[in-house]
């Protein structure tokens, strides 16, 4: 069967931000589960290409509601960039999964997350924090900051031209504050993750990815060997960080529909 869905627009005060949001609503008279949309860093709740719109009308065909918000400082949420803080993120990510928590049509027992990239880091700490998700999804998601740990030690050298500290300050055209950026290097999301050992898991990385490289897939899956719920890891020969290839694109969504349809 497919579902015909309705847009709601959604705002939640967070921390005294404004976030904002867009809730696709399977129509039925049938409580359905969800499943929050967590972006990248410096992303928004469209994606490039369009790209958590497509996956979240693909779920809702299926009969799973989904919330795409924007973090604060990114897309049309308050607060700026530059200020962001991981903790934030995290806070803005429990907001939303409370609110779906408490919306009347949502199956509370059937709630998922899905992230990419950095949003996938803030999917496993949120997770670990709700206790009540169901499932995950995570595509090309960051596990921790080794593979940038020489520049990082280059960066605290005093004698790195300042030049380079700046454009390393910065990320998709946006200022990094240097706060964020040490927490970034200190993440560590291996109790996360031994905690969400009960939760089904799909990982989903370009082998091609430029950004967020396939050892990040490595070290997800040595820690999720323990999980005694079930993993799936795919590696794509061909796609980059952003699955830019139609087809790379289609088959990873196509993927991530039938995985929450099977887990939630």
């Amino acid at each position: 069967m497919e579902y015909k869905e309705d847009r709601e627009s959604v705002q939640l005060t967070n921390e005294g931000q404004k976030i904002f949001g867009i809730f696709h609503r399977p129509i039925t008279n049938e409580k359905f589960p969800a499943v929050l949309i967590c972006h990248g860093l410096a992303g928004h709740k469209t994606g490039r290409f369009r790209l958590y719109v497509d996956l979240a009308e693909r779920l809702t065909k299926e009969g799973i509601g989904v919330l795409r918000i924007d973090f604060r400082g990114s897309g049309d949420s308050d607060g700026k960039f530059s200020e962001a803080k991981i903790e934030g993120m995290v806070s803005d990510a429990l907001a939303a999964l409370d609110y779906l928590n408490t919306r009347d049509d949502v199956d509370k027992t059937r709630i998922g997350i899905y992230g990419k990239s950095f949003g996938g880091a803030i999917a496993i700490l949120a997770g670990k924090v709700f206790s009540n998700v169901k499932s995950i999804a995570l595509w090309a998601p960051f596990f921790n900051a080794n593979q940038w740990k020489d520049l990082w030690l280059k960066f605290k050298d005093s004698n790195m031209p300042q030049e380079i500290k700046d454009n390393l300050l910065s990320f998709n055209g946006q200022s990094i504050g240097l706060s964020f950026l040490e927490q970034i290097f200190l993440i560590n999301l291996v109790e996360s993750l031994e905690y969400l050992h009960k939760v089904p898991m799909l990982h989903i990385h370009g082998a091609k990815d430029p950004v967020i490289d396939v050892s990040h897939a490595t070290d997800f899956k040595s820690h999720r060997e323990k999980a005694t719920a079930t993993n799936e890891f795919l590696i794509l020969p061909e796609a980059d960080h952003d699955f830019s290839r139609i087809k790379d694109r289609l088959y990873a969504m196509d993927v991530t529909t039938k995985w929450f349809k099977n887990t939630l």
